[in-house]
């Protein structure tokens, strides 16, 4: 079975890299337009489900700071290996 996890911290960190700027909660989430404790829940721990506006303006910020990116991008997915037991 997948898993499947929910990762803003990985492009933020490339976008940080590329601008040679670090990024505040309160700075994401005014160029966001999300609210500063969405953008601080979603950074220190990853939520079991995501909202698809907060997906789509997450994905408008990045556009927008010259850093489009996929909405895959937001995602970590794991692939357990085949010998892997399968549960039920």
């Amino acid at each position: 079975m997948l898993k499947v996890t929910f990762n803003v911290l990985r492009p933020l960190g490339q976008l940080e890299a590329q601008r040679n700027h670090r990024y505040t909660f309160a700075e994401v989430a005014e160029l966001s337009g999300l609210s500063r404790q969405t953008v601080r829940n979603i950074m220190r721990k990853p939520p079991q489900q995501i909202d698809v506006d907060t997906v789509a303006a997450l994905l408008a910020f990045f556009a927008a700071e010259g850093m489009p990116i996929g909405v895959g991008q937001l995602f970590d997915v794991i692939t357990p290996p085949d010998n892997a037991p399968t549960p039920g």
